[in-house]
């Protein structure tokens, strides 16, 4: 997996001549709002930048469907292999993931795949 890593790099257009930057991200991104007021939308718009630029991370999700929807990012980004479902892993397969080379399969992601 090639990552970006030039700040400046841009990751998603937000206006004909405005752009949200790896800068911008590493800054920090936080969704508030009302009840349909579009932050499913939102962030799954900026998820899917995230993912096409080689990012990594962690979501925690209480949201019925949460889960399933972030499935969907990664194998529509062609990022399946990527995921891990670490309610499905051992504490074995996370530490192998964390130190282990960039993108490594594990066992569990195999299983959260195939589920």
């Amino acid at each position: 997996m090639r990552f970006i890593t030039d700040l400046d790099a841009k990751l998603l257009k937000l206006a004909p001549n405005d752009y949200f930057t790896l800068r911008d991200a590493c800054a920090g991104v936080h969704f508030t709002g009302r009840i349909g007021g579009g932050k499913t939308t939102a962030s799954g718009i900026l998820a899917r930048a995230f993912l096409r630029a080689g990012f990594g991370g962690n979501v925690t999700a209480a949201k019925p469907g949460e889960v399933e929807l972030w499935k969907q990012y990664c194998r529509e980004e062609g990022r399946s292999q990527s995921h891990a479902d670490v309610e499905k892993a051992t504490a074995d397969e996370l530490e192998a993931r964390r130190t282990g080379p960039v993108g490594s399969q594990s066992p569990s992601a195999d299983r959260a795949k195939d589920s």
